[in-house]
């Protein structure tokens, strides 16, 4: 048996780490500054620095790709806006629902709520300052920032990185599935299209919505392990 749970933590922590260092991947590729090759003389780097340009410019060309990525998927999801869903399914990953789901799930006396709200609880007081607070530090622009591009709604605050819908809707939905296994495949299909309109609305780059289903999953594993 003793050795049974070593070997489940072994392997829980070779997945835990192997999507802290994803998220990490994503963070430098949405948020590297670009850079040029005069940049290390200009604000007084070492030559040695220079010598990475090659890197850099990888991490450039990957965040290009992911502004294409999301200009393209921003075509492509005209349906979802065309038909209001877009908007609909915004709005509910909004804060005031999360809250009203625990309540219902408490007043049903379902089995595993108590535990449920709980961890939901202590999840979102730490995942609403976290994700606020790395949009502060990170400072990455949204798509509205560019003068050619106009998104569909207002967004809440200036920055984009990471989204703070698709953290939410993926600290939810694990929460959830952990609970309540049987609303599983809803549950995720409900945060997949939560996250995918954010981009369809024009205020988030895809990489922000995957850092944040990253980050949010990340959160809801800690606090599962945490509160039992």
């Amino acid at each position: 048996m003793l050795f049974t749970n070593k070997l489940f933590l072994h392997k829980r922590f070779r997945k835990d780490f192997a999507t802290i260092c994803t998220l990490a991947f994503i963070v430098t590729v949405g948020l590297l500054p670009q850079f040029k090759v005069g940049g290390c003389r200009q604000y007084g780097k070492p030559i040695i620095f220079c010598k990475e340009f090659v890197l850099i410019q990888l991490f450039n060309r990957l965040r290009a790709l992911d502004e294409r990525a999301f200009y393209w998927l921003f075509h492509k999801t005209s349906a979802l806006r065309k038909t209001r869903l877009a908007f609909w399914f915004s709005r509910s990953g909004d804060g005031p629902y999360y809250a009203l789901f625990a309540l219902l799930a408490v007043i049903a006396t379902v089995e595993g709520s108590w535990l449920f709200v709980q961890r939901l609880f202590f999840s979102f007081a730490i995942e609403v300052p976290l994700f606020i607070g790395l949009k502060q530090v990170l400072k990455r622009d949204r798509p509205a920032a560019r003068p050619s591009f106009k998104p569909v709604i207002t967004p809440a605050d200036q920055f984009s990185f990471p989204s703070g819908h698709s953290t939410a809707a993926f600290l939810f939905a694990i929460l959830v599935v952990t609970s309540f296994p049987i609303w599983s495949s809803a549950v995720y299909l409900w945060a997949v299209l939560v996250a995918m309109s954010r981009v369809a609305l024009g205020v988030h780059y895809p990489s922000d919505v995957i850092a944040g289903a990253l980050l949010g999953t990340s959160i809801g594993v800690l606090f599962i392990a945490l509160i039992q």
